[in-house]
C-alpha cells in the first residue's frame, strides 16, 4: 500500500473514532445544556423554576410497584423515598421474568432543596442474570444484563416524582 493512501486511511479512521467518542470535530459546541426545570433563559436570584407537572414517572414492568410517598417530605424522607423508587425502577429494567436474579445496591449523591420540593441524585450499580431451562440434554442459556454505573436526579414534591434524566418522563409544564 503507498504512503498517502496509508496517510489517508489513518486520518479517516482518526476521524471516525474520534466521533465514536464524542471528541471529534466539533465536540462540545452545541451551546449550554438546559436543565429539565429551567425555562431554558438564564435565571438569576429573583426568578422562579418552571413548576413541575403533577405526575409520577412510571416505573419499567416488572415484580416492583413504586414505594409509598412519604407523609411528610423534608430532605431525609426524600432522600429515602428517591433511593427506593430508583432501585425499583433499575430492578424491573434489568428483571425478565421469575428466574431472573437481580443484584443491585443504590446510594444518594445529593440531595438539595428545589421550589417546593427536593433534587436528588441517586446512584445505583449492579446486574442480573436470567435463566433458562434446556430442553432434554440441551444446555439452559443465562443472559447477563449489565445495569453499570448509573445515576440520576429526581424531582420531588408533595403530589411529583420525576426522573429528569429519564427522556421517556413529562417535560415541565
Amino acid at each position: 500500500m503507498d504512503r498517502t493512501l496509508a496517510a489517508t486511511l489513518a486520518v479517516v479512521m482518526t476521524l471516525v473514532l474520534a466521533g465514536c467518542t464524542g471528541l471529534g470535530p466539533g465536540a462540545g459546541t452545541d451551546g449550554p445544556v438546559t436543565p429539565p426545570h429551567s425555562s431554558g433563559t438564564p435565571t438569576d436570584a429573583n426568578d422562579t423554576p418552571t413548576a413541575y407537572p403533577d405526575t409520577t414517572t412510571e416505573l419499567p414492568g416488572g415484580p416492583m410497584e413504586p414505594p409509598a410517598r412519604p407523609a411528610e417530605l423534608n430532605r431525609t424522607s426524600a432522600a429515602s423515598y428517591v433511593r427506593m423508587f430508583e432501585y425499583r425502577y433499575a430492578y424491573n429494567a434489568l428483571w425478565y421474568d421469575d428466574s431472573s436474579d437481580v443484584n443491585l445496591e443504590c446510594d444518594v449523591e445529593s440531595v438539595e432543596q428545589s421550589g417546593d420540593g427536593y433534587r436528588v441524585t441517586v446512584e445505583c450499580y449492579g446486574y442480573s442474570n436470567t435463566g433458562g431451562d434446556g430442553d432434554g440434554t440441551a444446555t439452559a442459556t443465562e443472559v447477563h444484563a449489565d445495569w453499570g454505573d448509573r445515576s440520576f436526579t429526581y424531582y420531588v414534591d408533595e403530589d411529583t416524582t420525576l426522573r429528569l434524566d429519564d427522556s421517556r418522563t413529562a417535560s415541565p409544564a
